[in-house]
């Protein structure tokens, strides 16, 4: 049955030059509605990416960036462009290219100096939806060019706003510049402008088809971690609590066997604890659990053996108490550790 809803979190590789933003290696989620073609596929998932940034608390720190291809290569077609798809590689690089480069790169690929003034103005600066049947008569002179598509992506913005998101732009200089896309195109970008796109996507109705020899229109897009974390850590929005809630386990003396009872208990309920590997002494072992950034170390010794008991030191706090591993195991599920 259709629609089908997809999504996945895997690792992705690629071979080029690490940058800011851009790593040889990283997560990347990715969400997709395979065996629609509607406006209302194109705006759930435009949604979705939006609300994953609104429940990060990014809200006020993104917009969303729409075009549509098929409206590009109509005004491409009608400014006399031939070379189409290498005009789209070009819009695509605009943001990372000078506005002098952006020109002599479109005269360079046969488009004249009217039709590359005119594109430069038309990618440089997002407008509201609203006012792209305006844009595209400035151009053409005439109306109603291309009022179909116009229409359908109008819808679709129309019903993004329904779901509360209203930070929506129209912007021509989003083309994505994998040629597998069909329709609409987007991208999130951080309001001030500071790092490369967030999160990107659009209408791929061919590639799923390529595959199966079906028809199978799908629209989706993937988001990588690494611009996320960038962005949420300049919003204060990353709390990197992986080492805030688990525990270093230390110990002294002839107390292994105890030590890695106690390590155990506390890994079945859930509890990460990174139990000390090697005999070194207990200041040791505590200055080794402050430089991985553990808040909080279980210290076992002579005395802790014989009671049934361990010493919890937090180092953030500087103070340590005395517990029994049922109240140590209570107090993290109390404070939602697990």
């Amino acid at each position: 049955p259709r629609p089908v809803r997809w999504y996945s979190l895997p690792k992705i590789w690629r071979y080029e030059e690490p940058q800011s933003g851009r790593l040889r290696e990283h997560f990347q989620f990715n969400a997709d509605v395979f065996g629609v073609d509607t406006p209302e596929a194109d705006a759930e998932i435009i949604n979705l990416a939006g609300s994953i940034l609104t429940n990060l608390g990014l809200d006020t720190a993104f917009s969303i960036h729409i075009n549509d291809r098929v409206i590009m290569d109509g005004i491409l077609k009608y400014l006399g462009v031939e070379n189409t798809d290498r005009v789209f590689t070009i819009i695509d690089r605009f943001r990372k290219t000078t506005r002098d480069d952006f020109l002599l790169l479109l005269k360079e690929n046969g488009v004249s100096e009217k039709s590359a003034d005119i594109l430069l103005k038309l990618v440089e600066t997002p407008f509201e939806i609203g006012e792209l049947r305006s844009k595209i008569s400035e151009i053409t002179g005439k109306s109603g060019i291309l009022s179909d598509r116009v229409d359908r992506l109008t819808k679709t913005c129309d019903i993004i706003r329904m779901y509360g998101k209203s930070n929506i732009m129209m912007d021509f200089s989003v083309i994505r510049g994998i040629s597998y896309y069909t329709g609409i195109v987007f991208e999130a970008f951080d309001s001030l402008g500071q790092f490369r796109s967030i999160l990107g996507g659009g209408r791929y109705d061919n590639l799923a088809s390529m595959m199966s020899g079906k028809e199978i229109p799908a629209v989706g897009f993937g988001m990588g971690d690494v611009v996320l974390e960038l962005l949420m850590k300049r919003e204060g929005k990353w709390e990197d609590n992986r080492k805030e809630y688990t525990y270093a386990l230390c110990f002294m003396g002839d107390t292994l066997q105890y030590a890695m009872e106690v390590a155990g208990k506390i890994r079945k309920n859930g509890i990460i604890c990174a139990m000390e590997l090697s005999s070194r002494g207990l200041s040791q072992q505590i200055r080794s659990a402050e430089a991985q950034g553990f808040r909080y170390v279980l210290i076992i010794g002579e005395k802790e053996k014989e009671r049934g008991t361990l010493t919890v030191r937090d180092l953030k706090e500087s103070s340590q108490s005395e517990k029994t591993l049922g109240d140590l195991i209570m107090g993290a599920k109390k404070y939602g550790v697990i």
